[in-house]
């Protein structure tokens, strides 16, 4: 492409606008050759539009740039795999053709600073070619990754890309203890029009659940700061098709798993990843990082024997707060009789620790921001 705009360039714009109506056809005929099922694109008219995945180093550059420019800044996620802007963002040429040109950027080659006329100009016929883009997603690998992905059986390509990176630092109680977590998530209210966030899923909580004891070893100063970069530069930051919402997520409440003590100035670290989520994810990674604090101290060694020492019941309710006009989550701790790890002293401190997520210090945005209340009982039998 860039050779070819080189050579077109001498002939005036003229050659330039047929080059780009023979390439919008060409894409338009690819796309129509796709012959798309009519489950996708009934799931695309659903959610606004189709994700467009791009791979090649091209495009890797040009996701590159546009995380220098992104709005968190600096991006506290140094992989281009996961990374997804709005179409708006991507066909955001001028901006990035200016930033390519004037500075030097993380990954940014001359070679490849070089090809971005030339990647713009794809670019824009891409976005304009193909209809009902919603957002895009940048991959990384090529042909060898697709060339070994396709070796392996079905069920091992149907994996969540997450399990199978988390999975082998999992205890033999991880699944049970997944399980655990999500009896601590309430099912959606149709009544109160009330839910968690969607992207708080099976395969998030039992990735949670896989790491939940692998920073046990570390002195107590380090497991929080360990905790939140080990999705980010540690333990998962070779695993693929991980989208940065998800990286995020889970770095946040692995740290809250630890108490979230972390040294400056790493808590400014912190506060870039829950910039990238809502302010309802950043409370439920609070909340969810905070049980999973308890249960693994309830269950220290992560295994869950014959017994459960402590059950979950989690449900939406209206008539919480001290005047009774709160909405909120309603969380019932079943415990045993006589048990020393959940006992009345033992235990308390944790549940204050949960509850503490909606105090006004606490809240998403300020004493006055984003919260939900939480009340909790516990019952011994």
């Amino acid at each position: 492409m860039t050779r070819k705009l080189a050579e077109i360039e001498e002939q005036g714009p003229a050659a330039k606008m047929k080059l780009e109506e023979d390439m919008k056809a060409d894409f338009q005929r690819a796309y129509h050759d796709l012959d798309i099922p009519q489950s996708l694109l009934a799931n695309s008219d659903r959610n606004g539009g189709f994700t467009l995945y791009l791979s090649g180093g091209g495009f890797r550059g040009w996701g590159y740039l546009l995380m220098s420019q992104h709005k968190v800044s600096p991006y506290p996620i140094p992989i281009i795999n996961g990374f997804q802007v709005s179409k708006t963002d991507f066909r955001n040429i001028a901006q990035i053709e200016e930033v390519a040109a004037e500075q030097q950027i993380f990954r940014i080659s001359k070679r490849r600073a070089a090809q971005v006329p030339a990647v713009a100009f794809l670019v824009n016929v891409l976005v304009d070619a193909i209809p009902n883009i919603k957002e895009i997603r940048f991959c990384q690998g090529g042909v060898r990754e697709g060339f070994l992905f396709d070796t392996f059986d079905e069920a091992t390509r149907a994996m969540d890309p997450l399990l199978a990176a988390s999975a082998h630092y999992g205890s033999p109680s991880s699944s049970r203890i997944a399980e655990l977590l999500m009896s601590a998530i309430p099912a959606d209210d149709k009544e109160l029009d009330r839910s968690a966030p969607a992207s708080f899923t099976a395969p998030i909580v039992r990735a949670l659940a896989n790491l939940l004891f692998v920073h046990s070893s570390l002195p107590k100063e380090s497991t929080s700061l360990a905790a939140l970069y080990s999705p980010i530069t540690g333990l998962l930051a070779s695993a693929h098709g991980i989208s940065h919402t998800n990286r995020a997520l889970l770095a946040l409440m692995l740290c809250q798993r630890w108490e979230s003590e972390l040294p400056p100035p790493h808590n400014a670290m912190q506060d870039r990843l829950r910039a990238l989520l809502t302010r309802q994810e950043v409370f439920w990674c609070a909340y969810l990082g905070k049980v999973a604090n308890l249960v693994g101290h309830v269950y220290p060694a992560g295994k869950i024997g014959e017994v459960d020492r402590i059950q979950f019941k989690a449900k939406w309710s209206r008539g919480l707060g001290k005047k009774g006009l709160e909405q909120g989550v309603v969380l019932l701790i079943e415990v045993k009789v006589d048990d020393p790890m959940t006992a009345t002293e033992v235990l308390m401190p944790f549940v204050e620790n949960i509850e503490a997520v909606a105090k006004k210090k606490q809240r998403i945005g300020g004493r006055d921001g984003w919260y939900v209340k939480i009340e909790i009982s516990v019952e011994r039998s």
